[in-house]
């Protein structure tokens, strides 16, 4: 008896809870017009807005990891960033220990609006043998305007909405 009675006060719970979302869909006056429209909401407010964009996209997670490796081991970078008018690519710009040698991997992020991103790169590659020490890492990200915001590791920002960023970009060890 206990257990048809739970089934029932269950199904009497779900009943109430998918009664009382039909009637916030039937209040918000939008949702109707949404089900009787004959085309599909045009996208032109935001394109418009585009064509004067100036503003740079923006990191809004980063990760970077392990940070200290041995020589050939993997690093793995993951970056969630936004724009509102589309984001092309970000670029992790690893700078090498005691050489102007500038390594480049980067996420494509086609246009997506809000995104994340995950590669996993050998960071040491290019020399042989491999450069030990500490590779320092910067971040670019373009957005499909050209606008672009360099964070740095000692926490500035160029091109960004701030001359400072909270994003923490670590350096990578090399042993």
């Amino acid at each position: 008896m206990s257990i048809t009675l739970s089934r029932i006060l269950f199904i009497l719970l779900l009943s109430a809870i998918f009664l009382s979302l039909g009637q916030a869909a039937a209040a918000d006056p939008r949702l109707d017009e949404r089900r009787h429209a004959t085309s599909t909401p045009t996208t032109r407010p935001r394109l418009t807005s585009c064509l004067q964009d100036i503003s740079a996209p923006m990191i809004d997670r980063l990760f970077i990891g392990p940070t200290v490796i041995h020589a050939g081991e993997p690093v793995t970078f993951t970056v969630s960033a936004h724009d509102d008018c589309g984001i092309n690519t970000v670029i992790f710009d690893i700078h090498y220990p005691a050489t102007t040698y500038v390594l480049h991997p980067n996420c494509n992020f086609d246009g997506r609006v809000r995104d994340m991103c995950s590669l996993t790169e050998t960071i040491d590659h290019g020399f042989s043998p491999p450069r030990l020490g500490e590779y320092t890492i910067s971040v670019r990200i373009v957005d499909v305007k050209g606008n672009v915001a360099r964070y740095h590791a000692d926490g500035t920002l160029e091109g960004g909405n701030s001359p400072t960023h909270s994003i923490f970009i670590p350096s990578i060890l090399v042993q």
